[in-house]
């Protein structure tokens, strides 16, 4: 029998939590990289999301700032990458003070679409305030709608990664049938 990820004492197995964290990433990095021909469909979002709610926040953090270092390295790393661990960190902090009791598949779907255009716009800020030092709010918009179909791509991937990875977890974390949802 594989024990649960939370012990007796409701102290977590830093080993299995270690080795569960690093099974994440190593899925989330693979995701990225195999699919980075698509427009900004990868798991990583779903993943972070996931680990946040289920797992816990300082995890889901590292693990976004590991999965950007390492996945990087391949895709090409630049400043873009501080925007893209800080957009992650934020979606791993946020979802779990947001889902720290209250969980619905549902609910993590729509959090996970919002997500998309929220990364977007985030990233699309500091990307946006390197090309344009002295421009307004009106640039700003025009910049981050020429990105929109990017964003529309990747809350629509969040959204079908999230509904097919919340079983996953459950599984993984060996959690039961009601604790998922």
């Amino acid at each position: 029998m594989v024990k649960p990820l939370k012990s007796e004492r409701g102290r977590q197995s830093s080993a299995r939590r270690l080795a569960v964290d690093g099974m994440l990433c190593a899925a989330a990095i693979v995701g990225r990289i195999a699919l980075s021909a698509l427009p900004n469909v990868q798991p990583v979002t779903a993943i972070i999301i996931l680990m946040a709610v289920y797992i816990g926040t300082w995890d889901a953090a590292v693990s976004a700032v590991v999965i950007v270092l390492i996945t990087n390295l391949i895709l090409g790393m630049g400043i873009w990458s501080l925007y893209q661990m800080a957009a992650w960190v934020l979606i791993a902090l946020l979802s779990a003070a947001l889902f720290k009791k209250w969980h619905p598949p549902v609910a993590l779907l729509i959090w996970a679409i919002l997500c998309g255009f929220g990364y977007g716009a985030f990233v699309s800020i500091f990307s946006w305030r390197m090309i344009n030092t002295g421009a307004g709010a009106a640039s700003y918009t025009a910049y981050w709608l020429t990105g929109l179909p990017t964003d529309v791509y990747h809350a629509l991937g969040n959204g079908i990664f999230i509904w097919f990875l919340i079983p996953v977890f459950g599984k993984i974390l060996k959690l039961p049938e009601g604790e998922m949802g």
